[in-house]
C-alpha cells in the first residue's frame, strides 16, 4: 500500500492528485483525465522501461481522491479478498474487477464507469502472470515463510 500513501518517484499522495483534480476542474472527464495520470505513469513507468510498478496502490489512492466512498469500498474488497485467499494480487484483481460494478452499484455517471472499466482492465493487463493455478503458484502467501514452500533460507 505503499502507493495509496506516498509514491516511490515523486512522494506525493495519489489520493491528493485526484482530490485536487476535483477541485481545481468542475469537468467530470477532467478530473477522471487528472486521476489517470498517475495510474498509467505508475503501470507504465519510463523510469522501469515501462515495466511499470505500484500501480494498484496508486489507482486505488487516485479514486479515494475523486470518489472516496468507491475508493474505500475498493479497499474493503481488496482487504476480504486478502484475508480470504492470503494473495495481495489475487485481492487487487478482485478489487479491480469489481470497480465498474460497483462504480454501477453508487450510480455513478457513464463517464465514471467508463473510468472504472479501463482501471480494471489496465491493472489486470498488468497483472496476467499472476493468474497461475493454486498448486503451480511461484508466490508466497501472505505470512508464509520461504521455508514453507520448501526453500530453504
Amino acid at each position: 500500500m505503499v502507493g495509496f500513501t506516498r509514491s516511490q518517484a515523486g512522494g506525493e499522495p495519489e489520493w491528493l492528485v485526484g482530490w485536487i483534480g476535483t477541485l481545481l476542474f468542475h469537468q467530470e472527464a477532467a478530473i477522471l483525465f487528472v486521476a489517470m495520470a498517475p495510474i498509467l505513469g505508475h503501470l507504465h513507468s519510463a523510469f522501469l522501461n515501462f515495466k511499470g510498478g505500484k500501480g494498484v496502490a496508486t489507482a486505488l489512492g487516485a479514486v479515494l481522491g475523486v470518489a472516496p466512498w468507491i475508493g474505500l469500498t475498493l479497499m474493503g474488497i481488496w482487504v476480504g479478498a486478502v484475508v480470504l485467499w492470503k494473495y495481495s494480487s489475487g485481492g487487487a484483481l478482485v478489487a479491480f474487477g469489481l470497480f465498474p460494478i460497483v462504480a454501477l452499484l453508487f450510480h455513478q455517471s457513464w463517464l465514471f464507469v467508463l473510468f472504472a472499466c479501463l482501471v480494471a482492465i489496465l491493472i489486470w493487463s498488468k497483472h496476467t502472470d499472476n493468474l497461475v493455478p493454486p498448486w503451480s503458484d511461484p508466490y508466497r502467501r501472505i505470512g508464509e515463510r520461504r521455508c514453507d514452500r520448501g526453500v530453504p533460507r
